[in-house]
């Protein structure tokens, strides 16, 4: 079961968040541009989407394991800070300029 539940959640990390991802990173927008288009749904919003299935899906693991290492706590842990980090930075209007750097550390740590 927790191989099918962090397998949905990863595909479906991948295909959300790859578009608002490279085109952050590159620079070609930024985290307010809009998705696809739309007048509401910002770039941003998507990632912050991604963000909380991410941070869902390692805090499903925790508690569905049976026997969780020390050192798998504390990787599980450290990246559900760290996201939820990015999550704030970009809340904050005084920090939001620091969101896409956050961002981006999320996702290098998440691909390796």
């Amino acid at each position: 079961m927790n191989h099918w539940v962090a397998g949905l959640c990863k595909l479906s990390l991948i295909v959300l968040s790859c578009y608002p991802a490279l085109t952050v990173v590159s620079g070609t927008a930024s985290l307010e541009s809009p998705w696809a288009g739309s007048k509401t749904v910002k770039l941003g919003d998507t990632l912050i989407c991604t963000v909380q299935l991410f941070s869902a899906m390692y805090i499903f693991e925790l508690f569905f394991r049976k026997k969780v290492s020390y050192i798998s706590a504390a990787h599980h842990v450290g990246a559900v800070v760290i996201a939820q980090s990015s999550t704030v930075l970009f809340l904050d209007p005084a920090h939001a300029a620091d969101a896409p750097l956050e961002f981006v550390l999320c996702m290098l740590w998440g691909m390796y």
